[in-house]
């Protein structure tokens, strides 16, 4: 529950141009859901892809263009609709 009410944080800091907090919020997020038996492979993918747009917007091109690729390679399992 926690970690679903903080990407709704990372929008706003996204929004708010504090992209250094945003990246701060994310990475709680993904300990957050790494301490879970079972991750939401979903919430893990969008965070890659809000961190992809806070390095991006900060200058941070080259970190960035490593986020996007992983968000991609989670949203596969993560979105897929169930059998």
């Amino acid at each position: 529950m926690r970690s679903r009410c903080l990407v709704a944080v990372v929008d706003l800091q996204l929004d708010q141009k504090k992209y250094s907090e945003a990246e701060q919020t994310i990475r709680e997020i993904e300990a957050l859901e790494a301490a879970q038996s079972s991750p939401d492979r979903a919430r893990l993918a969008l965070c890659s892809r809000q961190l992809g747009t806070a390095l991006l917007s900060s200058g941070r091109k080259t970190e960035a263009m490593q986020a996007f690729p992983q968000a991609a390679a989670l949203s596969e399992p993560g979105f897929r609709p169930p059998s």
